[in-house]
């Protein structure tokens, strides 16, 4: 009696992992996920990533001679393999400074990916890139 209760114990227990690892909700190849476990990453960091936008951006002559500034906020899609697609501005400031932020987006080199339930996922990303003269 008390081998077969040892037994039905365990039994138990092995049923109720089972069943709790079949409980993880499934990740699907093609979706964009907006809210995941592990955010993409630039390489490096956010440090080297303001290092990028300070070696690549330029400021667009026609906003620069109008004294245009403010920010763009540009969308995009991390991909599982770390590239930048899908990129779009989601809120602009003047059609030079947009253009700008979406070619130096469009240039970033790859991003390590984000990930959901332990698997690499696609990934919708925002950021603002800042366009600001200094006073002269």
């Amino acid at each position: 009696m008390k081998y077969f209760l040892s037994f039905v114990i365990v039994l138990s227990c092995i049923t109720y992992v089972k069943a709790q690892s079949t409980k993880q909700t499934t990740v699907k190849a093609d979706s964009i996920y907006k809210r995941v476990d592990r955010l993409p990453e630039f390489p490096g960091g956010m440090q080297e990533f303001y290092k990028y936008l300070s070696t690549t951006l330029r400021y667009p002559k026609a906003a620069y001679d109008a004294k245009t500034q403010g920010s763009v906020i540009v969308g995009m899609v991390i991909e599982q393999d770390g590239s930048v697609t899908q990129v779009e501005v989601k809120k602009g400031a003047s059609p030079e400074l947009d253009a700008e932020a979406v070619r130096v987006m469009k240039k970033s080199p790859k991003w390590k990916p984000g990930e959901q339930n332990g698997n690499i996922v696609r990934v919708a990303y925002v950021i603002p890139i800042v366009f600001s003269l200094k006073p002269q």
